[in-house]
Order: structure tokens, then sequence, then C-alpha cells
């Protein structure tokens, strides 16, 4: 045999054996090379991280829709101050939902009539009142509809 034959015996060889490896022969040189499957790798890849995205995104609402539902505790007074003729009261909702500022209503106290006195700073989580001798009742809850009622009642007259 010679080395001519010998050869194209293996060149014949690699024909068929490298295609079932994954690899083709570049056609100028018969140098053997792996496929490009980059074309069917990215959507497959794509697909899958989309998928895995969906599935991270649905595992975060639960979470927060479990966090937020499981909130059976209404709103709280953090601390009050007194400045003047004006208090302020600084609410908090420590245990997931936030405070409902929409809900919040400052009425008087004995008539029930919305007290005019009366803003509030959300960014601070804080309601400000007037102090005009009255008693003021200041009504707010959660987002899970979990109310706090405070009664604000003037100083009794020192003697």
């Amino acid at each position: 045999m010679n080395d001519r034959s010998h050869g194209h015996a293996d060149e014949e060889l690699l024909r068929e054996i490298m295609p079932r490896l994954g690899m083709e022969a570049s056609a100028p040189t018969g140098q053997y090379r792996r496929r490009a499957r980059v074309k069917y790798l990215l959507p497959r890849v794509a697909a899958v991280c989309a998928a895995a995205l969906f599935v991270v995104a649905a595992a975060l609402q639960l979470v927060r829709a479990k966090s937020i539902s499981a909130d059976m505790d209404p709103p709280r007074l953090d601390r009050d101050e007194r400045q003047g003729e004006y208090c302020y009261l600084y609410l908090t909702d420590g245990d997931g939902s936030g405070i409902d500022w929409d809900s919040l209503a400052v009425t008087d106290a004995d008539s029930g009539e919305p007290y005019p006195d009366a803003s509030h700073d959300s960014a601070n989580g804080c309601v400000r009142v007037k102090l005009t001798g009255a008693s003021v009742r200041v009504t707010v809850q959660d987002h899970n509809a979990n109310p706090l009622s405070l009664r604000l009642d003037p100083a009794p007259d020192a003697d």
C-alpha cells in the first residue's frame, strides 16, 4: 500500500466519523471544525432564560401576596410630638402592607364632622392636627383594611 492510497483511506474514514462527532470539513483545507450550532442554541437558551424569569417573577408575586395577606396588625402610633398648637402623630405599619393614606379621616370626636385643621405627610408617616380644645378622632387603615383609631382629647385645665 502506497502513501497516497493510505492517505485516501484516512480521509474517507474522517469523512465518515467526523460528522457523527459534530464536526465538518472546511472546504478549501479539508480540516475539520465544530459545526456552528450557535444559530440553533441561542433561541433555546433565550427560551429557557425567559421561562426562568417568568417563574422567578411569579414566585416573587406569590411571596409578596402571602406577606400582605398575613398582615393582621393595624398601623400603630410610633411617636407623637407637640409643637405649639399642633400635634404631630407619626404612624407606621411595619408588618407589610403599608398605610393606606387615602383612608385617613380626621373628625371631631363628638360630632363626627370632618376636622378642618389637619394634614398629613405620607413620605414621613406624619399626621398634623391643630389642637383647638375639641376632641379629635384620627382613623386610618393599612392596605389590608386593618384600622387604627386614635382619640386626641384636650389637656385638662391646670388648677
